[in-house]
């Protein structure tokens, strides 16, 4: 995993990758894989984060929910393409990856009951943009 400088990103990476691969067991990311994935959560933290009141402790238990979803979703993919398949690729993850961000925007907009298209990082859509 890719250390950030700032401990509270650091923290926020940690905190959903171990969510990620735990839902996405005994399937694993290749290496390419978990990196583009990581490196996009970071510029998403970063980009998105300092536009939260109250950080990442306030969108915490949704961003852990948006990331065993993109786990299982990476999972059922890449066994539905090869059903003996031990990991995750970076196609596989990619496909996974945006399906699991419109889901948690789909969820943040019914939840706060607003347009899909008004959600934005001040409601806790962090997991979106950032490259």
């Amino acid at each position: 995993m890719p250390d950030d400088p700032d401990p509270a990103i650091q923290a926020a990476l940690d905190a959903i990758v171990i969510a990620r691969d735990a839902a996405a067991a005994p399937l694993v990311f290749t290496p390419d894989a978990a990196k583009a994935s990581n490196d996009r959560s970071i510029a998403q933290f970063r980009a998105n984060l300092p536009l939260v009141n109250g950080g990442f402790a306030v969108v915490k238990e949704g961003m852990l929910h948006a990331s065993a979803l993109f786990g299982a979703l990476a999972k059922t993919i890449a066994q539905f393409d090869d059903p003996a398949a031990t990991v995750i690729n970076l196609e596989q993850m990619s496909i996974a990856r945006t399906a699991a961000e419109r889901a948690c925007k789909l969820t943040l907009a019914r939840t706060l009951n607003k347009a899909l298209e008004s959600v934005s990082a001040t409601d806790g859509h962090i997991c979106r943009g950032g490259g």
